[in-house]
């Protein structure tokens, strides 16, 4: 999915962020080549492990946004 919408959007992936929020998200952004993965931790549950997997974590999508600008 990440790959056909970076064909149809003309992205490049490896200077785009992903957003997630289950680890299993971060993993599908880092097998895509995605820059930056990161895990948001107001949807499922987050624990230390799946926050080591993501660039950064942030407590909601506010929060990440904060960081990265």
């Amino acid at each position: 999915m990440l790959q056909r919408a970076a064909i149809d959007f003309d992205l490049d992936l490896t200077d785009s962020v992903f957003f997630g929020d289950k680890v299993s998200d971060i993993l599908a952004g880092k097998n895509a080549g995605v820059g930056r993965n990161i895990i948001v931790e107001s949807g499922h549950r987050v624990n230390d492990t799946d926050r080591l997997e993501a660039d950064l974590s942030a407590a909601d999508l506010f929060d990440a946004v904060r960081k990265i600008i």
